[in-house]
């Protein structure tokens, strides 16, 4: 079947959402700029868009998922986390991705202990994959997605 050979794939959203990025980018430069002018100084302008940029780091830099027979890889900024299928206890497939959760019911804790993959134009071969290996546990189509972090 598919699980002996993985799926794998980068997620880029700024690349990827493209026109809708630029009002992110155009948004933050405005923050930016509102910032330095009411501290009247340059020096807040860069440290608003230096915290703004952190917290939208999932959106701006990309992401790379592998998929594979022991588990789910997940590169981003030179580290990789691996999570084993065996840990995931509840899955909600999302308009743009599939959230994997190590808690058995919705918990405050889940955008910081859950692991979020986000589509890129792969939803049917992600969907299956999750599905093919979790079984049951992937057949919850969650309500509205889980608010996350990312």
């Amino acid at each position: 079947g598919m699980s002996d050979r993985g799926v794998t794939w980068r997620s880029h959203p700024l690349v990827d959402d493209f026109p809708r990025s630029a009002l992110v980018l155009a948004a933050i430069a405005a923050a930016s700029v509102a910032a330095a002018v009411a501290f009247d100084g340059a020096g807040y302008g860069a440290i608003a868009a230096a915290l703004l940029a952190a917290s939208l780091a999932r959106y701006l830099l990309p992401t790379r998922y592998e998929l594979r027979p022991d588990g789910i890889a997940i590169r981003f900024l030179g580290t990789t986390r691996l999570v084993g299928w065996h840990d995931v206890k509840r899955v909600e497939m999302c308009r743009d991705g599939v959230f994997l959760s190590p808690l058995p019911r919705r918990s405050r804790l889940d955008s910081f202990r859950g692991t979020f993959l986000r589509f890129n134009g792969n939803r049917d071969e992600v969907v299956n994959f999750v599905r093919e290996k979790l079984g049951p546990a992937a057949q919850a189509e969650g309500g509205p997605a889980p608010r996350l972090r990312s």
